[in-house]
């Protein structure tokens, strides 16, 4: 488990590498594609969190009615844009992009060091700069 130093502008130069970014969504979204439906459903987006190591407040799960770990309104209605019931990769994508701008907001320009967990979302931006640059990325290094 690496320990990165990292900050807010190394995560949004990810994002923007429109390329990368669409690559690593790609493939977390076919991971969670049990059915290989090309559609992920509720349950199914519960596993990319999951495995992305988001935790969902008590607030969402509580107000469950059908017992799949996710709240409609609050975690997968933003996801569902055209309220098929599933979502497509290009809503995937979208809701994705502004998880990750605001993970680069919140770090903002500081350095921090940061725990990169197998699959977590930070995992995604250390790949990216340690295949992409072969080096210590500018404002990240393991430690």
């Amino acid at each position: 488990m690496p320990v990165l130093l990292l900050d807010g502008g190394v995560v949004r130069e990810f994002v923007e590498d429109g390329e990368a970014f669409s690559a690593a969504m790609d493939r977390r979204f076919r991971r969670a594609d049990v059915d290989k439906d090309y559609l992920l459903s509720r349950s199914e987006l519960l596993t990319v969190f999951e495995h992305a190591h988001i935790r969902l407040n008590s607030s969402s799960t509580s107000r469950l009615n059908d017992g799949n770990g996710l709240s409609y309104e609050s975690d997968f209605g933003p996801f569902n844009f055209d309220k098929s019931g599933f979502i497509e990769l290009e809503e995937f994508c979208v809701q994705m992009r502004a998880i990750f701008l605001a993970i680069a907001d919140g770090l903002g320009f500081v350095p921090v060091e940061v725990i990169s967990l197998d699959d977590g979302l930070l995992h995604d931006v250390a790949n990216y700069y340690y295949l992409h640059d072969n080096s210590t990325p500018r404002n990240t290094q393991e430690i």
